[in-house]
């Protein structure tokens, strides 16, 4: 029996793939981490437009020209994208060429 997976294919076993890159699971802890950083700005967010959002609107606080509840919305997922984007500019692990020799991973 044949047990090279065409990996061309999306009908195949990930448990059959004998020659398995370390950037998988690098990739994988990543993605977790800053998709769990986008879930916690979004309930900041969330909970920030519905305390500063709710009320008269003849009473509400301005900052920048827009109301408190808008300006700081985009702040927090202004600051969710910094704190992304310097955690993907401090990857050295996880090199984006076709093929890393660099740090032994199997090829």
């Amino acid at each position: 029996m044949d047990n090279r997976v065409d990996l061309e294919s999306n009908d195949y076993d990930v448990e059959k793939i004998v020659n398995y890159d370390y950037r998988f699971e690098i990739g994988r802890k990543n993605a977790v981490l800053l998709h769990i950083l986008g879930f916690v700005c979004s309930i900041a967010a969330t909970v920030w437009i519905f305390y500063f959002g709710t009320g008269d609107p003849a009473q509400m606080k301005y900052f920048l020209g827009l109301p408190l509840w808008v300006s700081g919305a985009i702040i927090i997922y202004l600051g969710m994208f910094v704190i992304g984007m310097v955690y993907i500019m401090k990857w050295d692990e996880f090199s984006l060429k076709a093929k890393d020799h660099s740090k032994g991973g199997k090829q």
